[in-house]
């Protein structure tokens, strides 16, 4: 491997225009792609075009008798009836159905589960914490070589204290 510092920040220049170009490309791709089961993105692009297909939605349960939620978009809003759904749904869950969109802006369930605002709290909080541990990890087992310009294991003394 190249030591040059020159070719590093070209490679790293390079690596980031390439990462950055296919964020923009992936952003273009959300709803365009006929996808095997249109999600609520799709509903609100074309609704008419998804209509008798099986489609998965997460949306917020706006209200429970009856079972309806809503997804806001920028350009269209989404609110379905859900039938047939065997769930405890209460107002301000999200729920993820699976089923087959009808006409009528109902949706005929056929597997549908709620997931509690507390599961995306957890989910982030254990996010972050595992974030933290391989930072910690990182900084405690390596340094930066500026000589190579690049990450390197340091170096343990005697009685297993390492270099800073």
């Amino acid at each position: 491997m190249s030591r040059s510092p020159l070719l590093r920040a070209v490679l790293l220049v390079a690596v980031l225009g390439a990462q950055f170009g296919l964020l923009l490309w992936g952003g273009t791709l959300v709803g365009s792609l006929d996808d095997p089961y249109p999600n609520e993105y799709a509903i609100a692009l074309d609704y008419d075009r998804h209509v008798g297909r099986e489609v998965t939605v997460t949306a917020e349960v706006v209200s429970t008798d009856p079972l309806v939620v809503y997804e806001a978009f920028q350009y269209k809003d989404v609110r379905l009836t859900v039938d047939g759904a065997d769930v405890d749904a209460s107002v301000g869950d999200r729920l993820v159905v699976f089923g087959v969109l009808q006409p009528d802006g109902r949706l005929e369930a056929v597997r549908a589960y709620t997931v509690p605002d507390s599961g995306l709290r957890y989910a982030y909080t254990v996010s972050a914490l595992a974030g933290l541990w391989v930072l910690a990890r990182l900084v405690r087992g390596w340094r930066i070589d500026t000589d190579g310009w690049g990450l390197a294991p340091r170096e343990e003394r005697e009685g297993g204290a390492r270099d800073a």
